[in-house]
């Protein structure tokens, strides 16, 4: 966890430099989906909200809740900071590292010291995003350290950058490219 935790840091420092001498944009997609524990083979429900912050970070919130299962019931509400390591023009490749709070209804049934109602965990996560006009289809792999279980999110996103705009209909959604990706829908 360490050595992780040692790279992603590096990654960071080294992009620092390029992010200031650009100009900071930020923009932002929200969205949901399907959440499944691999390990445990249960699927629940995800809501997510993207911020972008220049061309190469993003924070994400998220809330994956798994109380319709029928093995565990539990809720997890945490957030991301990702890195965008390798982009296309409507393909992004991201890593990062998040904490999130596991509240466990069920907690009492299983016999293990570990069983709290609330923990905290630090959660290392690839993600890979496609972003096509308005819509972003996102898949999220993260791993629960606690507890040595992966986790995916699947979903769709809203891309709000000048979605609604009746000014302009040249519209671009979050790239971490060297420049947003702009439609136009108009003949100029």
């Amino acid at each position: 966890m360490k050595k992780i935790t040692v790279v992603i840091m590096a990654l960071l420092c080294l992009n620092l430099n390029a992010q200031e001498k650009e100009k900071l944009k930020i923009s932002a997609s929200l969205g949901g989906g399907l959440a499944k524990n691999l390990a445990l083979e249960t699927q629940g429900s995800n809501l997510k909200a993207f911020l972008y912050i220049g061309n190469r970070f993003s924070l994400n919130m998220y809330y994956d809740n798994f109380k319709n299962s029928i093995k565990i019931k539990e809720q997890y509400l945490g957030a991301q900071f990702n890195l965008g390591v390798i982009s296309t023009k409507s393909i992004l490749l991201k890593t990062g590292i998040g904490v999130e709070n596991n509240l466990w209804q069920n907690h009492f049934k299983f016999d293990n010291k570990y069983a709290k109602p609330q923990s905290l965990i630090v959660y290392p996560n690839v993600a890979i995003e496609y972003n096509v006009w308005h819509i972003k289809l996102y898949s999220d792999l993260g791993y629960n350290i606690n507890w040595k279980e992966p986790r995916l999110q699947l979903g769709v996103a809203i891309n709000t950058r000048n979605t609604f705009s009746k000014k302009d209909k040249r519209h671009t959604y979050p790239y971490f490219g060297n420049k947003q990706k702009e439609h136009s829908f108009s003949k100029r």
